[in-house]
C-alpha cells in the first residue's frame, strides 16, 4: 500500500492518498488551513462528506453511497474532578455523548458515559426501528420499536510507579472489562479481568495479567534499554503465554515485535524515533510481518506500508 501526503498545516502534513497493489484508492480533502477533513472517495466515486460545528467538533458525516445516511455527532460538558495524591484541579471538558447511525428504516446509536476522571464507562447500544411509509421522507413512518442494551463496561483504579524524570507518578489503568454479546434472549456477558506488574523505573507496566472465562493470559513487555536518547526505553516485544498455573503452563502463545530506527529526516529526528517493521507470530509458528517506509523530504511521514 502507498501512502501520499499534500495537506500541510504547520508542520504538519496530511495524509491526502492512500493506494493499494490492485489499484483501488482513497483520497481525502481538508478543510482549508486545518487538519479536518472535509471528504472522502473511493474508486468507485462513493464519498463520504464530514461537517463540524462552530467549535470545531466533529457534527455529522453524511455517505453518498448506494444507500444514503448519515452518521449523527452529540457532545456534553462534563464536570472532571480527579482525585489522586496530590491535588488535581478540576475542569470542565465536552466529551462525546452519542454517535448515532441513520438508516431507512432504523436507528443505531451508541452512548457514551464517563467518569470524573473523564475516563469511558460505559457504552449502551439503542436500536430505534421504524414503519415503512411511502408518504413520507425516506419512506420513515413512526417508531415501532426500541431496545437499548450495554455494549461494554470498564472499571479502574490508581497505579503508583516511579518516573526516572519525574518521581513517583499516579495514572489511571483498566482493571476490568465487561463485554455483553447480545443474542435471542438475555446478553451473554463476557469478564475481563485486568492487574498489572510495574516496573519501577518505567512508565509501562513490564506484566498485564488478564483473566477472562478461558482462564488467564500473561503479557509480558520488553523494553529497550541502550542508553541511547532517541532510542531507550521504547517497546520491543510483547509475548502473550498461558500462566504459571495453567496447563501446559508459561505456554508461548504469541510475540509482537517491533524495530525501531532514529528519524534523520524530520526536524525533530532527535526526539522522533519511528518504526520500521513489525512481525507477528503466532505458537503455531505463523507469522505476518509489516514493512514501513518513510518519505525523505523532511516530513518523516509513511509512504509506504508493505505486508
Amino acid at each position: 500500500m502507498k501512502l501520499a501526503f499534500g495537506n500541510t498545516v504547520g508542520s504538519t502534513t496530511y495524509l491526502t492518498e492512500m493506494k493499494d497493489r490492485n489499484g483501488n484508492q482513497i483520497k481525502a480533502t481538508y478543510v482549508a488551513g486545518t487538519g479536518k477533513l472535509d471528504r472522502v472517495e473511493d474508486t468507485l466515486g462513493t464519498a463520504a462528506i464530514f461537517y463540524y460545528d462552530a467549535q470545531g467538533y466533529l457534527q455529522r458525516v453524511l455517505s453518498l453511497g448506494t444507500t444514503k445516511t448519515r452518521i449523527d455527532f452529540t457532545y456534553q460538558s462534563k464536570y472532571l474532578n480527579p482525585s489522586f495524591s496530590i491535588p488535581a484541579q478540576a475542569a470542565t471538558e465536552k466529551v462525546l455523548a452519542s454517535a448515532t447511525i441513520f438508516l431507512p428504516l432504523k436507528d443505531l446509536r451508541q452512548s457514551y458515559e464517563y467518569d470524573g476522571y473523564g475516563a469511558l464507562m460505559r457504552v449502551t447500544n439503542t436500536v430505534i426501528d421504524y414503519a415503512y411509509d411511502s408518504g413520507q421522507p425516506y419512506c420513515r413512518g413512526q417508531e415501532i420499536g426500541r431496545r437499548d442494551d450495554i455494549l461494554v463496561a470498564y472499571q479502574y483504579q490508581t497505579v503508583r510507579f516511579r518516573d526516572q524524570l519525574y518521581g513517583f507518578v499516579e495514572e489511571r489503568v483498566v482493571v476490568s472489562k465487561n463485554e455483553y454479546v447480545l443474542n435471542s434472549g438475555s446478553p451473554d456477558v463476557h469478564t475481563w479481568q485486568i492487574s498489572y506488574s510495574v516496573d519501577q523505573t518505567k512508565s509501562n507496566p513490564s506484566t498485564v495479567y488478564v483473566t477472562d472465562e478461558k482462564g488467564r493470559s500473561d503479557y509480558d513487555f520488553f523494553h529497550t534499554v541502550n542508553g541511547r536518547t532517541w532510542s531507550d526505553g521504547l517497546l520491543q516485544r510483547v509475548q502473550r503465554r498461558t500462566s504459571a498455573s495453567a496447563s501446559p503452563p508459561l505456554q508461548l502463545l504469541r510475540t509482537e515485535e517491533t524495530a525501531w530506527t532514529q528519524d534523520n529526516t524530520s526536524v525533530g529526528y532527535i526526539v522522533s524515533p519511528r518504526v520500521t517493521s513489525r512481525t507477528s507470530t503466532l505458537e503455531t509458528a505463523q507469522s505476518s510481518h509489516t514493512d514501513f517506509a518513510y518519505a525523505d523530504d523532511g516530513t518523516g511521514n509513511v509512504r509506504e506500508v508493505k505486508e
